[in-house]
């Protein structure tokens, strides 16, 4: 492929195969579907977006929320390609036999303590979904020109209003 085609850049919305387009489609289509009907009554879009969650792979940084120990022996579900990026993330493998075997026993994460990099790379590659991705309303501008303020406290609403001049 030419050099001038890869450095195109080409938008989110233009491109079919990247991956999560359809998740990130349905997901902002969810949205509007609830923030865009505007028969639908203030409190039940605010509970629509306060009880709105799903699971997500975890961040460097977040807590953990159980520990998890990989055991010794073979790790099947990686390729033998994969070893040497086990090995880079800090796992103690070795392939044998065209199976990535872990050497000793390994704690990837401990509850209630903070995840590395390494640590997040590592659930992902496990297909470990540990942290939940949640939607929290700060603001809103409706259509009657008013911009309302949302402020968490206890986990109750409270608003203010502020009325365009």
């Amino acid at each position: 492929m030419p050099k001038s085609k890869r450095d195109k850049k080409v938008s989110l919305t233009k491109v079919t195969k990247k991956v999560g387009l359809q998740l990130k489609q349905k997901f902002i289509e969810d949205i509007q579907k609830y923030v865009g009907d505007y028969n639908s009554v203030e409190s039940e879009v605010l509970e629509w977006f306060k009880n709105y969650s799903r699971q997500d792979f975890a961040r460097s940084g977040t807590i953990a929320e159980d520990t998890l120990v990989l055991n010794e022996g073979p790790l099947t579900q990686f390729p033998g390609s994969l070893e040497p990026r086990l090995r880079q993330l800090g796992l103690p493998t070795q392939l044998k036999g065209g199976v990535v075997s872990l050497l000793q026993d390994v704690t990837v994460c401990t509850e209630g303590k903070v995840i590395m990099p390494e640590q997040a790379r590592i659930l992902r590659l496990l297909g470990r979904e540990t942290s939940r991705f949640t939607l929290s309303v700060q603001c809103r501008w409706g259509k009657d020109g008013n911009f309302k303020i949302y402020k968490e406290a206890d986990k109750d609403m409270e608003t203010e209003n502020i009325q365009e001049n």
